[in-house]
C-alpha cells in the first residue's frame, strides 16, 4: 500500500531549498534538534509566518501537543491546514494530526467523515507520492479499520471521495491504491471531468473494472456497444501483434481484439470473429480470483451480440446461457436481461417465478435500473400482486442512485399520497429538481401544479433542502447512494 520512501533530509532540503530563510538565527533552530521547545517555538513561528511549510508542519504539531507552548488545538487545526492544503508538499505526519483532531472532536466538531478522509490520505501517503512515515500510516490504517466498523457504507464512499478531492486540488493525486476499485473509479471521473477522456482516464477505468466495480464495467461495456473510439484509446495495434497477445489467452487484448472486429477499427469488420473472441474471454479462467471483472463483461457482451443480432444471426437461446453465466457471478445488467427473458419466454421456457427472483436480485445488487423497474412491477401490478407501498421502497432506493424516472415516481406519488402519505413539498422538490436540472418536460409542468398548492412558508423550507438534495447530486451522480435531507 506505501511506496516511494522519501527521507526526512530529502524533505527538509526541498522546503529549505524552495523558501529562503528569513529572519534572524532564532528561526533556524526550527529545524534544530534541540532541548528548549519555547526557543523551538519562536523559531517555527517566524519561519511558518512567512510560509516555510515545514515550520508550520512543526509549528501546527508544537501546538497539539503542548511543547513550547500552552496546548491549542485551534492554532494547531489552522497551522496543520495550511501544510495539508500545500500545492508542493502534502505531509501525511500532518494529515495524520488532522484526522486525529476531526476524530476526536478537537477544536472543531467531530466528523468522522472527515477523519476518515485525512486517515485514508496518511495511510496511503506513499502511493500519492508524499513522504511516509511508516509508524503514523500503520496507526493511520489501523484506525481506518475501527471507523469502518462505525460508518456506513455511504459515508466511507463520501470519505474517499473528500479525500480525493481535496489531494486533486493540491495537485498531488497521482495515483490511488490499486486494490481499492471505488478509489480508482472516483479518481478517473475526477481526471475526465478536469482533462477530458485520454489514455490515463481509460487505464484506470480498466483498472476498476478489472477489480469489478459496477459502474466502471457498465461504462466500458456501453463504449464497447456503441463503438466510442475512446474505448480503445492508444491500444489499436496490429492485427498479428494483438493476435498474438489474444492467443495467449491476454483477456485485454481478447476484449480489445472483439471490439476493433465488431468496429472495423484497425481491422476489416468481421462480428463472426468479434464474437468469437468475447466467448474466449468469457472462458477463460481467472487467475488467483483476478480478471473476474473482465469474465463477466465478456459474456455480457457475448449474450449481447446474440440477444440482438449484431451483424449475426440472432440465437435467444445461446444468449441466454451467456447472460446466465455472468448473472450468476453478480453483474447486474445479465441479472435485469435474465429477468426479462424469463418474463418474455425468450431462450427459456417463460417461467414469472424465475423473473421475478431474477429481478429481485438485480434489485438487491444496488443497481438503480433494476430498482427502478422492480418498484414499477410493484405500482404496476405486473408479475406481482399490486403494492404501492413496496414501490414507494424501491423508488427510493433508485432515487438515491440518481435514478431520474424514479425520482419523477416519487414527485408524482408524494403529490397522489401513494404508497405514502401526501406531502406537496416533497413532490415539489423531487419535480422542480428534475425540471431545473435536467430540463424534463413533464416534471416542469408537475412543479407547476404542486406550487400552486403550497402556501409561501411550504415554498420556502423546500427550496432549502432542494439544495442540499442538488449538493449532493455529486455523489449520486458517482454511484454513491445519498438519501435526501428529510425523512422520506
Amino acid at each position: 500500500m506505501r511506496k516511494g520512501l522519501y527521507s526526512n533530509f530529502v524533505v527538509t532540503l526541498f522546503l529549505l531549498l524552495t523558501f529562503p530563510s528569513v529572519g534572524s538565527s532564532t528561526s533556524n533552530v526550527c529545524f534544530q534538534e534541540i532541548a528548549d521547545d519555547e526557543h523551538r517555538f519562536e523559531g517555527c513561528k517566524i519561519k511558518a509566518q512567512h510560509g516555510n511549510e515545514l515550520a508550520q508542519f512543526r509549528l501546527g504539531t508544537l501546538y497539539y501537543k503542548g511543547k513550547g507552548i500552552e496546548q491549542n488545538y485551534k492554532e494547531a487545526f489552522k497551522w496543520l491546514n495550511k501544510v495539508v492544503e500545500a500545492e508542493h508538499l502534502v505531509d501525511m505526519e500532518a494529515q495524520f494530526l488532522m484526522a486525529e483532531m476531526y476524530h476526536k472532536g478537537f477544536a472543531i466538531e467531530q466528523n468522522n467523515i472527515k477523519a476518515y478522509a485525512f486517515y485514508f490520505m496518511a495511510a496511503n501517503s506513499g502511493t500519492f507520492g508524499t513522504y511516509v512515515s511508516t509508524s503514523s500510516a500503520d496507526a493511520a490504517e489501523s484506525t481506518i479499520y475501527s471507523l469502518t466498523k462505525e460508518m456506513t457504507v455511504t459515508q466511507i464512499q463520501q470519505a474517499k471521495i473528500f479525500a480525493l478531492e481535496y489531494l486533486r486540488q493540491s495537485e498531488i493525486s497521482h495515483g490511488v491504491p490499486s486494490d481499492d476499485p471505488f478509489s480508482l473509479w472516483i479518481q478517473a471521473k475526477m481526471y475526465q471531468n478536469k482533462n477530458g477522456y485520454d489514455s490515463i482516464v481509460s487505464s484506470v477505468y480498466r483498472a476498476a473494472a478489472y477489480l469489478g466495480y459496477g459502474d466502471a464495467q457498465r461504462l466500458l461495456v456501453t463504449m464497447v456497444q456503441e463503438g466510442d473510439v475512446l474505448y480503445v484509446e492508444d491500444r489499436v495495434m496490429e492485427e498479428t501483434r494483438i493476435k498474438e497477445q489474444a492467443e495467449q489467452n491476454e483477456i485485454w487484448a481478447q476484449l480489445d481484439l472483439s471490439y476493433m472486429y465488431l468496429h472495423g477499427v484497425g481491422v476489416k469488420q468481421n462480428s463472426k470473429q468479434a464474437l468469437a473472441w468475447f466467448k474466449s474471454a468469457a472462458q477463460i479462467k481467472p487467475l488467483k480470483g483476478k480478471e473476474n471483472g473482465l469474465i463477466w463483461m465478456a459474456s455480457y457482451l457475448a449474450g449481447w451480440m446474440d440477444d440482438t443480432s449484431q451483424g449475426i444471426e440472432q440465437d435467444h437461446k445461446q444468449a441466454f446461457e451467456w447472460y446466465k453465466k455472468a448473472a450468476d457471478t453478480g453483474y447486474g445488467d445479465a441479472q435485469l436481461r435474465l429477468a426479462e427473458m424469463y418474463q418474455q419466454g425468450l431462450g427459456i421456457e417463460q417461467n414469472n417465478q424465475l423473473a421475478i427472483e431474477w429481478y429481485q436480485t438485480a434489485a438487491e445488487q444496488d443497481y438503480h435500473k433494476a430498482q427502478r423497474v422492480l418498484a414499477d412491477l410493484y405500482r404496476t401490478g405486473t408479475l406481482l400482486k399490486q403494492d404501492s407501498k413496496l414501490a414507494f421502497k424501491w423508488y427510493k432506493k433508485a432515487a438515491a442512485l440518481e435514478d431520474l424516472p424514479a425520482q419523477y415516481a416519487l414527485a408524482e406519488m408524494y403529490y397522489q399520497g401513494e404508497g405514502t402519505a401526501k406531502d406537496d413539498s416533497k413532490a415539489y422538490i423531487f419535480a422542480d429538481y428534475l425540471s431545473q436540472q435536467y430540463s424534463h418536460v413533464e416534471a416542469a409542468k408537475l412543479s407547476e401544479q404542486i406550487k400552486k398548492d403550497m402556501t409561501s412558508e411550504q415554498l420556502e423550507t423546500a427550496t432549502t433542502l432542494q439544495q442540499q438534495w442538488l449538493h449532493d447530486a455529486k455523489y449520486r451522480t458517482l454511484g454513491v447512494a445519498v438519501e435526501p435531507p428529510f425523512e422520506w
